[in-house]
């Protein structure tokens, strides 16, 4: 199990304030938000301002400190869509009572001298964007903010601090390459919130994803290619070897429902493939209910079933498989899941496995223990030879090159 921003409302499961106002509609949760700041603020300010968000990570690796974490994340709509008041009796009377020591523990087994690693790395790219910013543009021209979803610091409270400084317009960049409405979609709700109660409002914008960015496809090849480089060599793809592409998954439900993550992850993973000139298995399978010659259930426009019985049903195909990590829970998720594929290419023979993470910016708990520790080990104990993790990300000079990119289009207008 990991704590992230892909949940379902029917999932039990873990990932700070107490976020009960969001245990309401949609429309009341708007109502419900944080006032933004009623005292008179500064006289605007030229600079406009970014602010990287991601997810949000406890302060420190105790349950003390995640489970208020845990009660914010867990009680957004967009993440947990079930009604409030079937789930917070499930939230406050089991999850929060078991879930923060277990979580905690996992925290403490990745955990940096510096702290937090996501928060780490989101602050190294906020200095990296900062500094191609300056460099462009001059010094000073654009300020940098990193702001959490979950957790600090608030994103509502860093949009009430450029407020007060005098800051009008205001870039929000999500760190999620491909959009979910329990991603992204969350951060731009959050941002809206601000909004509505904002006396003086901010002249918003906001990046929606970047699945097709060049330079986003260009860093996850090269952070492959160095590593191929490497002592550890290339991987053999014609003796069966493979490239796993590990995505977060999201519940089936949220895809039904027409959620475009998959297609957008599907996108990356066509793109990447083409620019290592590597065959990429299509994900398709025997989905629940499929039979001869229709789609599988569970597919929107006859593409990938969500849940394919066999984590192997398309491992033949191609030298790049996509699969979905963090499936966990009685609900169905899309697929197929990564921890299944990695047991299963293992008893199957296969010698090496290398996994790259590529909706994830900064190496967080999903990369650094569910996929380098829980899935090696998985992969290893089922007969597998060598598990390679990839990291790309972080501070990389690829993937700042990303964030550049899409500051430079959303601050277009605002900045010579």
């Amino acid at each position: 199990m990991t704590d992230s921003a892909h949940v379902s409302g029917q999932a039990v499961t873990g990932a700070g304030e107490d976020a009960g106002a969001a245990l309401v509609d949609g429309e009341r949760t708007l109502k419900a938000a944080p006032e933004a700041p009623a005292r008179p603020t500064s006289a605007p300010a030229a600079a406009p301002a970014v602010v990287l968000v991601n997810l949000g990570t406890p302060e420190e690796p105790t349950a003390r400190a995640v489970r208020p974490y845990l009660r914010e994340f867990l009680s957004d709509r967009r993440v947990i869509e079930m009604s409030p008041w079937m789930w917070r009796p499930i939230l406050e009377g089991i999850i929060l009572r078991v879930r923060p020591r277990a979580s905690a523990q996992k925290y403490a087994s990745i955990w940096m001298d510096e702290g937090s690693p996501l928060m780490h790395w989101t602050s190294r790219q906020r200095d990296g964007l900062t500094e191609i910013l300056d460099g462009e543009l001059g010094p000073g021209r654009v300020e940098v903010r990193v702001a959490m979803r979950y957790g600090s610091p608030a994103l509502r409270d860093v949009l009430s601090d450029l407020c007060d400084h005098g800051t009008r317009r205001v870039l929000i960049l999500p760190a999620y390459p491909q959009y979910a409405a329990s991603s992204a979609g969350t951060v731009i709700d959050e941002a809206a919130r601000w909004t509505l109660k904002a006396r003086d409002q901010l002249e918003l914008r906001t990046v929606r994803s970047f699945p097709d960015s060049a330079p986003y496809i260009e860093a996850l090849a090269e952070a492959l290619e160095e590593h191929w480089a490497g002592p550890e060599g290339r991987p053999d793809f014609e003796a069966g070897d493979k490239l796993v592409l590990s995505f977060h998954s999201i519940p089936a439900a949220m895809h039904r429902a027409g959620d475009p993550y998959r297609s957008e992850c599907e996108t990356t993973a066509r793109l990447l493939g083409e620019r290592l000139g590597l065959r990429v298995a299509s994900c398709r399978g025997a989905g629940p209910g499929a039979e001869a010659g229709q789609a599988p259930s569970g597919t929107r426009d006859g593409g990938a079933p969500d849940v394919p019985h066999d984590p192997l049903a398309d491992a033949d195909e191609g030298d790049v498989l996509v699969r979905f990590q963090s499936v966990f829970g009685p609900s169905e998720w899309i697929g197929p899941a990564t921890i299944d594929t990695m047991g299963a290419l293992g008893g199957a023979g296969t010698r090496r496995v290398d996994v790259i993470c590529p909706g994830f910016m900064a190496d967080c708990l999903e990369t650094l223990e569910e996929i380098n520790i829980l899935n090696r080990k998985t992969f290893l104990g089922a007969g597998g030879r060598e598990f390679h993790y990839v990291p790309w990300a972080n501070d990389s000079r690829g993937c700042v090159d990303t964030l550049a990119e899409q500051a430079r289009r959303g601050l277009s207008g605002w900045v010579a």
